[in-house]
């Protein structure tokens, strides 16, 4: 049976191969940190969430989902550090949760961060170059 969320089509626990989706937010997170060699120090300077809330989601209340612009900050970090698309990143967490209230998260996280990349391409957060006059585009937050 496939669910369609957000207009993406999906087979619960296609990722799993099991037909089921079990994991939670927590889990899923460092699993695909570690997947793509990312660490927990470049997750955290990247998104801005502290290295001790990261461990807090991982580790200590993996259960626990955050709130969605702590995701929607995680998902466009995880993707800039994975080389991975926005879209990828969500199905991935998307195809491994199996609580309907995470998955609700994550679909909001993804949404808010799908805002902040379009308000950031409508107000082109940049710098310009004094020295050769050329606009720099920044990633979201305007600093390099």
């Amino acid at each position: 049976m496939s669910v369609t969320m957000l207009g993406t089509q999906i087979d619960p626990g296609e990722a799993l191969g099991t037909g089921q989706r079990t994991k939670m937010f927590g889990e899923v997170l460092r699993e695909f940190r570690k997947e793509h060699n990312i660490t927990v120090s470049s997750l955290s300077e990247n998104s801005g969430i502290t290295s001790s809330a990261l461990f807090r989601i991982e580790v200590k209340d993996p259960n626990r989902t955050p709130n969605r612009s702590t995701i929607a900050n995680l998902f466009l970090s995880l993707s800039l550090l994975s080389g991975r698309t926005l879209e990828e990143v969500y199905r991935y967490f998307l195809e491994r949760i199996g609580d309907p209230k995470q998955i609700r998260q994550i679909e909001e996280g993804k949404e808010v961060a799908l805002r902040m990349v379009k308000i950031s391409k409508e107000t082109n957060i940049g710098s310009q170059d004094s020295m050769n006059g050329t606009t720099e585009t920044y990633p979201l937050g305007g600093e390099k």
